[in-house]
């Protein structure tokens, strides 16, 4: 395990912002990532998505803000490629090096405007239902209309919007409004 000590700071900002899912830059090498912190779960999650590449790799954030180390094979040679790394067996790639390189230049300080939205998230998630639909619209109440939202939305609001969503739309029978149009989006904002 490596301790990410920086995200102490960024995440003690978070809570002053009341945001539980914060979205930045980094670049390492050749290639610049779209990193999402998300706190909203246990563990707490990164999610480092590669700017303009089919690349996305999660590492579970553990108490103390200790995070495992290693990749799956296939990310991790995904990953070397798109750095433009050679295999040398006498100087190789660590994530580790990678994660120390990352902490050292983590922003200390949340702001609004990195406030994660969905179509900041969807890129790196397309398991979801109606993948194309990325844009939020707003919420279906299903009390008394005979419907009830489906297992699919709920999955798509949890991956999008969180576990604080998530939860609030199971338990009051709410589905996501989602659209492909992002003349229509709207900013997210609690179900009533």
């Amino acid at each position: 395990m490596i301790t990410i000590e920086g995200l102490r700071p960024l995440h003690k900002s978070m809570r002053a912002l009341d945001m539980d899912r914060y979205r930045f830059r980094h670049r390492h090498g050749r290639a610049e990532f779209d990193v999402m912190f998300f706190t909203d779960s246990a563990p707490y999650l990164l999610l480092f998505g590669v700017r303009g590449h089919a690349l996305a790799f999660d590492l579970e954030v553990h108490p103390g803000y200790q995070v495992d180390p290693r990749l799956p094979n296939d990310k991790y040679k995904a990953l070397c490629h798109i750095l433009g790394l050679t295999f040398d067996p006498n100087n190789r790639f660590s994530i580790r090096a990678f994660l120390n390189d990352f902490n050292a230049g983590l922003p200390t300080e949340a702001t609004k405007e990195g406030r994660v939205r969905p179509q900041d998230l969807a890129p790196y998630r397309r398991d979801v239902d109606e993948a194309h639909k990325i844009h939020f619209m707003g919420w279906r109440n299903h009390k008394g209309l005979g419907t009830d939202v489906t297992d699919k939305n709920l999955a798509k609001t949890r991956t999008l919007l969180g576990e604080r969503y998530y939860e609030m739309c199971r338990t009051r029978r709410i589905s996501g409004v989602w659209t492909d149009d992002a003349a229509k989006a709207l900013e997210v904002y609690p179900p009533s």
